[in-house]
């Protein structure tokens, strides 16, 4: 079955905007020799996002008794705590903070949806739950299977900078035997706004499977295996080999949002992927199709014959939201 075809790029209308904010790049990983590149590629995988994302969410206008703290991973120093006072987030605004740093083993980059503090108005702290989302319960009932939406004032991601041997022209085909910066930029965008990280997320894994009926769909009617990072405990990725159609050509391959990527190649958005992020609460201008079987299935085998070139992990998505 085809997909309907999907504009991946300009911005549908009312859509979300996702502001890459690059002041807390404290190695300067954006700013050396390849800076350039290096952004352009964050910025693509940006704007794909971007061009399916047809939700609206309430600004964020800090002021008088009305303060608050934007908390998660600092993306250069890996410390957790407070990254901004009184930010201010305008209407249908994610602020995504990027940077570069050392990454253990052999993880490429890591991201997650940010979390905060605050007090002031009951609005105003309501405000800082939900943006306006009425899925999104606050208090004590935030932990208890309650959650439909996601609205948070944004995220980071953070890209190893020790040692990997990174593809950043993401206009180019990746050269053999290197690791692709877009890959990995889109990968921890969708983390960094809600996939594997929120609290709606949680509420639909089950015994290691997804259970959101938009991706139940989109994977012939069952819910979707999942990765565990740490034995059964969290579960943030589709499990390793999924695969599913991307949405800016119908081809199938492995899906965007597996917890690893091979060297010499390139992951796009995927249907699955888009069909995760509609479960947590994002409305899409794109809707869940059933993948064709036979065709997953072979695609599935021609991916794993790439079993003697490097696979590299993209780590376990932090941060996980905390309001």
């Amino acid at each position: 079955m085809a997909l309907a075809a999907v504009c991946l790029s300009g911005k549908a209308l009312g859509a979300i905007t996702i502001s890459i904010d690059y002041s807390l790049d404290s190695n300067g990983f954006f700013s050396d020799g390849d800076g350039a590149a290096k952004k352009a590629a964050l910025e693509a995988a940006r704007d794909v996002l971007e061009g399916i994302m047809s939700d609206s969410i309430a600004a964020i206008t800090p002021g008088g008794a009305n303060t608050w703290n934007a908390t998660g991973y600092h993306p250069g120093t890996g410390a957790s705590g407070t990254l901004a006072t009184d930010l201010s987030v305008a209407a249908d605004t994610l602020i995504i903070y990027a940077g570069g740093r050392a990454l253990s083993g052999s993880n490429l980059a890591q991201g997650g949806a940010g979390g905060w503090s605050g007090s002031g108005t009951v609005g105003f702290v309501d405000n800082l739950y939900n943006r306006g989302e009425s899925g999104i319960t606050n208090g004590s009932a935030v932990e208890l299977g309650t959650q439909t939406d996601f609205a948070p004032w944004g995220g980071t991601i953070t890209f190893d900078n020790d040692d990997v041997a990174w593809h950043y022209d993401h206009t180019t085909s990746v050269d053999a035997g290197k690791l692709d910066f877009y890959s990995a930029a889109l990968h921890e965008l969708v983390h960094a706004i809600g996939f594997g990280t929120s609290n709606s997320w949680d509420d639909l894994v089950s015994s290691g499977t997804f259970t959101g009926s938009q991706s139940n769909t989109s994977n012939g009617g069952s819910n979707v295996s999942l990765y565990s990072a740490d034995g059964g405990t969290t579960y943030g990725h589709w499990a390793s080999g999924t695969t599913s159609v991307r949405l800016s050509d119908e081809a199938s391959q492995e899906t965007a949002m597996d917890p690893d990527v091979t060297a010499g190649t390139r992951k796009y958005l995927t249907n699955l992927d888009a069909m995760g992020l509609a479960d947590i609460g994002w409305q899409l201008n794109i809707t869940a199709v059933p993948e064709p079987g036979t065709w997953a299935l072979m695609s599935g085998i021609a991916l794993l014959g790439f079993g003697a070139v490097r696979r590299c992990r993209l780590n376990p998505p932090v941060c996980k939201s905390s309001q």
